[in-house]
């Protein structure tokens, strides 16, 4: 039996969400961008990420340099302020996926209204 754990509540689905339907099209965002970034722990939970274009530079360099062209007045708050969000959203969905608190989950609030589940496989 497949397991499902809704996420669509978490501090930071939008950026999933989002990230996904980007990722899945083939386009560079900083939500994409985010999953590439995460990739482990999501897939991890049953999320699974579409396959990012080959690109010898990191996740993390190329989400910087991307908000450098988006937010170039102020790119590292842009920056940080993005994973602290995608950050909290996989210590809640790990929460759910192992029924356990992690390390890095503070408390959550629903932030969100996107429509979301994750079925393991």
């Amino acid at each position: 039996m497949a397991r499902s754990v809704e996420w669509d509540d978490l501090p930071g689905a939008e950026l999933v969400g989002k990230g996904l339907r980007d990722a899945e099209l083939g386009n560079i965002t900083p939500e994409s961008l985010l999953l590439e970034i995460g990739k482990v722990r999501l897939e991890a939970c049953g999320i699974v990420v579409p396959p990012q274009p080959f690109c010898q530079e990191d996740a993390e360099t190329r989400l910087y340099r991307l908000l450098g062209t988006l937010e170039p007045s102020d790119t590292y708050s842009a920056y940080r302020s993005l994973l602290r969000r995608f950050i909290s959203f996989e210590a809640g969905l790990e929460r759910r996926w192992f029924g356990q608190p992690t390390a890095a989950s503070p408390n959550f609030s629903a932030a969100t209204n996107t429509s979301a589940s994750v079925t393991s496989r």
